[in-house]
């Protein structure tokens, strides 16, 4: 007769460990082969700061434990995320910032597997940032309007006007936008125009450059701001010590405006001037080519992306409507 083939309960599981001694210089031969593959130096910096957040969390860390990483470790950063509180913002970290953290640290880990400096694949090791990113509406009008209005009688109104009616009037990225020379901006006879950007590299656009439009209304503001400045070359917008001022730095003149305005629950910073662009050109051009030029202004590679930059709500949806059972009954 056969002999049953018994299964055992293993009591003492093999675990897998990686040995995690020179894990923070691995992350550094990464930040090394993003600045000599991107172009878009901010970018790279962005990474730099993201992944810095795991190396000292290891330097400690990884020390209390003889230098070897193990999944459970990776959960535990996970958590350390959630109570971690910004430097910039004195708050516990955002959603978004915590799931751009993890994302990083698995993007390094599959890039040393494939460049051999890895044995295997420690990507499902990284867990995802718990929680779920919070459901955003676009900003009203009013208080865009708010926005302009503080902007222009707060601190250097003129430059900092410029810098928010750019990012809202044209959907830039602030990285693009501190990036832009003067001479990169072509205003017509009208006051609209556009300038030449250079913003993420994607398979549709592997130079990452674009011409991005914006209008008359946009268009005066930045003839007022250049007018003021009386320069006709360099970089568009200067700090403090008359050196281009930076996307952080941008990232603070627009923060201190949203203060300003007690405008903090519907406008979080430059990236939501961005979503407004994206939300109200689709609420006021419905038809197919202007979602295609749409994608082309925010420099996405296809519209999935852009959409998701679209807060269209119900009231749109009932806007635009029609059912079956109006196209029998008649529309009232």
């Amino acid at each position: 007769m056969p002999t049953e083939d018994v299964g055992q309960i293993n009591l003492a599981p093999r675990v897998p460990v990686l040995n995690g001694a020179h894990l923070n210089w691995l992350i550094d031969q990464y930040i090394s082969a993003c600045r000599t593959r991107l172009d878009h130096q901010v970018t790279v910096d962005g990474y730099e700061y993201q992944l810095l957040w795991f190396k000292h969390w290891w330097e400690e860390e990884g020390r209390a434990r003889q230098w070897l990483l193990r999944a459970d470790d990776l959960n535990r950063f996970e958590k350390y995320l959630r109570m971690a509180i910004s430097p910039s913002t004195k708050r516990r970290l955002s959603y978004h910032t915590r799931a751009t953290i993890v994302k990083r640290l698995r993007e390094t880990l599959h890039w040393a597997q494939v460049q051999g400096y890895l044995d295997r694949d420690y990507t499902k090791w990284v867990p995802k940032a718990d929680g779920a990113p919070p459901k955003r509406r676009a900003a009203q009008i009013s208080a865009l309007h708010q926005l302009l209005d503080i902007t222009s009688a707060g601190p250097e109104p003129v430059r900092n006007l410029a810098i928010v009616a750019m990012l809202m009037g044209m959907g830039l990225r602030r990285a693009e936008l501190s990036h832009l020379d003067i001479e990169e901006v072509v205003i017509e006879a009208d006051f609209s125009g556009y300038a030449h950007v250079v913003g993420k590299r994607t398979k549709a656009n592997p130079s990452g450059e674009r011409d991005a439009a914006f209008d008359s209304p946009t268009g005066k503001i930045i003839v007022a701001y250049l007018d003021a400045i009386g320069r006709t070359s360099g970089p568009l917008f200067i700090g403090q010590r008359a050196e281009r001022l930076s996307g952080q730095g941008i990232y603070k003149v627009v923060k201190k405006a949203i203060a300003a305005a007690n405008l903090d629950n519907q406008i979080i910073g430059p990236h939501d001037l961005r979503r407004a662009f994206a939300t109200y050109y689709r609420r006021n051009r419905g038809d197919k080519q202007s979602a295609d030029l749409l994608r082309r202004q925010l420099g996405h590679a296809g519209y999935a992306q852009t959409d998701e930059y679209t807060l269209l709500e119900v009231d749109d949806i009932r806007a635009d409507l029609v059912s079956p059972v109006a196209l029998i009954l008649g529309a009232t």
